[in-house]
């Protein structure tokens, strides 16, 4: 998904990560979802085989580089809930590859 003005033009960062932390649950908290961070400019959480990913511009993770679902048959109603909410809430368009 990304932004119809690019990443550069997008200033709702905290926004969006928060919601992400408030509709993921992790699994130490009862939750379905492991959450990973490989490298100090990315966020990856995953369940099975549905994963989201964050990359970010920079390691104080202030503005986001890309975002990237994986939500095979589209059977995962948090993510799927996550894809509504950026397209409603943030105008984020889908982007498939």
């Amino acid at each position: 998904m990304f932004p119809k003005d690019g990443w550069i033009n997008f200033h709702e960062t905290t926004s969006l990560v928060r919601l992400i932390w408030s509709s993921l649950n992790l699994k130490d908290q009862s939750g379905l979802w492991e959450y990973h961070n490989f490298t100090s400019d990315s966020s990856y959480w995953a369940n099975g085989n549905y994963n989201l990913s964050l990359k970010f511009s920079n390691e104080d993770c202030e503005k986001i580089n890309s975002i990237e679902f994986n939500v095979p048959d589209n059977k995962n109603a948090e993510l799927n809930f996550l894809i509504v909410q950026f397209h409603d809430d943030f105008g984020l368009l889908k982007k498939y590859s």
